[in-house]
C-alpha cells in the first residue's frame, strides 16, 4: 500500500510539473502571438503609407509629363524656318571664306546642327544654328542683325544652289550626295574647292584622306 501511495505521488508530481511547463509554453506563445499582431499592424500601416506615397509620386509625375508636353507644344519649331536659317548661315560662311577668316568652329556647329535636323531634333538643331550664326556675325563684324541676312548679301538662292551642286559633280568621284555635303560646308564653286586645304576637305562628311588627295590632284 505504501509503495502504491508513493507511486501516485510521483505521478501526480510529474503531471503537475508537466502542466506548469505547458502553461508556461502557452503563455510564451500568447506573448509571441501578441507581438506578431502588433508587428503585423505596424507593417500594414507602413504598407498603407508607402502606397499613399506611391500614389502621390504618380500624380506628381503625371503633372510633370503634362507640363513637359505643354512646353513642347508651346515651343514647336518649324523645319522650314530652320532650313532658311541654314541658307543664311551658308551665305555668312561664303562671306567669311572670301575674307579668309578661320571659321572651323562655326562649321562644326553647322555640321552638328544639320545632323540634329536630319534626326528631327529641331530644338537642339536651332541651338547649334543660332550659335553658329552668332559667331559668324561676330567674326564678320555684322551689327544689328536680325534673324536673316540682308537680301543684297545673299549670294546664293535655290537655283544657284542646284547649279553649284551640278558643277561639283563634274569632279571625278563626287556624286549628288557628296556635292550636297560640300555645298553645306560653304564651298560654292570648283575654284573654292581647289583653294581649300587638305584639312578643310577632311572636315567634309564623306571625304577621307585618300579621296581628298585625289580631289586635289584632279583640280591641280
Amino acid at each position: 500500500m505504501k509503495s502504491q501511495s508513493q507511486n501516485k505521488k510521483k505521478t501526480s508530481s510529474s503531471a503537475s510539473r508537466q502542466n506548469k511547463r505547458l502553461k508556461s509554453e502557452l503563455q510564451s506563445l500568447k506573448k509571441e502571438k501578441k507581438k506578431l499582431k502588433i508587428k503585423n499592424k505596424k507593417l500594414k500601416q507602413h504598407k498603407e503609407e508607402l502606397e499613399e506615397k506611391i500614389d502621390s509620386l504618380k500624380e506628381e509625375n503625371r503633372k510633370l509629363l503634362h507640363q513637359i508636353e505643354e512646353g513642347k507644344e508651346g515651343t514647336e519649331i518649324d523645319g522650314g524656318s530652320l532650313r532658311h536659317n541654314v541658307e543664311n548661315i551658308r551665305n555668312l560662311i561664303k562671306s567669311a571664306r572670301d575674307q579668309r577668316l578661320d571659321i572651323s568652329e562655326e562649321k562644326t556647329y553647322l555640321k552638328e546642327g544639320i545632323s540634329l535636323f536630319k534626326k528631327g531634333e529641331y530644338a537642339e538643331a536651332e541651338d547649334r544654328f543660332t550659335e553658329c550664326q552668332r559667331m559668324l556675325e561676330k567674326n564678320l563684324d555684322i551689327e544689328d542683325h536680325g534673324n536673316e541676312v540682308d537680301v543684297e548679301e545673299q549670294n546664293t538662292n535655290e537655283g544657284e544652289k542646284e547649279e553649284v551642286i551640278e558643277n561639283l559633280q563634274k569632279i571625278q568621284g563626287i556624286g549628288p550626295s557628296l556635292a550636297e555635303e560640300i555645298y553645306a560646308e560653304g564651298f560654292y564653286s570648283i575654284e573654292e574647292l581647289k583653294e581649300a586645304s587638305e584639312s578643310e576637305l577632311l572636315e567634309i562628311n564623306g571625304i577621307g584622306k585618300s579621296f581628298s588627295k585625289t580631289i586635289k590632284d584632279d583640280l591641280d
